[in-house]
C-alpha cells in the first residue's frame, strides 16, 4: 500500500492520466479510462490548479497551471509541459476532446511568457507576473536558459500545436530556442546529468523534423540520439 502524498502535483496528474489511458486502449477494462478521465477532470475542472487569476480571461497568468496544490502561484514550464503532454496523449487515446481548450490555453500562456529567443525560465511566481505583466517577459530580447530539463518539452508542445494550427509564432520561438541549444551543445545546464538533458531534447528535435524537415534538423536529432545511445546498456538502462 502506498501512503497518501501530502501534496498534489499537476504534472503527475497529466502523466498518470496518459499511462492509464494507454492501459485502457490495450485492455478490455473501462476502469482505466474512467480513472484517466477522473484525473483530467480533477486537474482542469475541480482542483485549484487554475483557480482565481489563472482562470480569468484577461489575466496575465490566464491559462497557466500551478506546480502543486501547496504552491498555487508557482509555475515551472517543464511541469506545465509534462501535464499538457499527458493530457494530449490521454485525450487522443480515449478519443475525448473536452480538455482541448485547457491544453491550448496553457501552451499559449507559456508561449507569451517566453523570451524572443523562446525561453521561459526555470521558475516564476504569479505575484511577480501580475506585477510585471506578461508583455515584459515576452519582450525579453536575449534571455536564454540552456536547460533542456526546464525548457525543452514546452518547445515540443509549441511544435505540436503549430502542426495543428499553423500559428507561426509557435514555430518561430521553438526554432529560435532549439537553434540556440544546438549552437551551444553540449554546454547545457544539467539538472540531474547530461544524459537526462539529451533525453529531454529528443522530443522537441523529433517534432522539429516533423514540422520542418530539413537536413540540419535531422542532423541535430541524429547527433543527440546517437550520443544518448552510446551510453545505453544491453539491458536497456542508460548510464548517467
Amino acid at each position: 500500500i502506498q501512503e497518501y502524498r501530502y501534496f498534489i502535483r499537476a504534472d503527475v496528474h497529466g502523466e498518470s492520466a496518459m499511462l492509464l489511458a494507454a492501459a485502457g486502449m490495450h485492455s478490455d477494462s473501462e476502469r482505466y479510462d474512467d480513472a484517466s478521465e477522473n484525473l483530467l477532470d480533477y486537474l482542469f475542472y475541480t482542483s485549484d490548479f487554475r483557480d482565481g487569476e489563472r482562470g480569468r480571461k484577461g489575466s496575465h497568468v490566464y491559462g497557466l497551471i500551478s506546480w502543486a496544490n501547496t504552491n498555487p502561484g508557482t509555475f515551472y514550464a517543464d511541469d506545465n509541459a509534462r501535464c499538457i503532454l499527458g493530457a494530449i496523449g490521454a485525450s487522443a487515446m480515449m478519443g475525448d476532446q473536452r480538455w482541448n481548450s485547457f491544453i491550448v490555453e496553457n501552451i499559449l500562456a507559456n508561449l507569451r511568457l517566453s523570451s524572443r529567443m523562446g525561453f521561459v525560465g526555470s521558475r516564476h511566481e504569479q505575484e511577480q507576473i501580475m506585477e510585471n505583466g506578461w508583455q515584459s517577459y515576452s519582450d525579453r530580447e536575449d534571455f536564454v536558459n540552456p536547460s533542456p530539463h526546464f525548457e525543452s518539452w514546452m518547445w515540443a508542445c509549441y511544435l505540436w500545436l503549430y502542426d495543428k494550427t499553423g500559428y507561426k509564432p509557435l514555430l518561430d520561438k521553438a526554432k529560435a530556442a532549439i537553434s540556440y541549444m544546438m549552437d551551444v551543445y553540449p554546454d547545457w545546464n544539467a539538472q540531474n546529468g547530461i544524459q537526462q538533458e539529451r533525453a529531454r531534447m529528443i522530443l522537441p528535435l523529433a517534432w522539429l523534423v516533423q514540422v520542418d524537415d530539413t537536413l540540419q534538423h535531422r542532423e541535430w536529432l541524429d547527433l543527440v540520439v546517437e550520443k544518448f545511445l552510446q551510453c545505453q546498456e544491453e539491458c536497456g538502462a542508460v548510464r548517467e
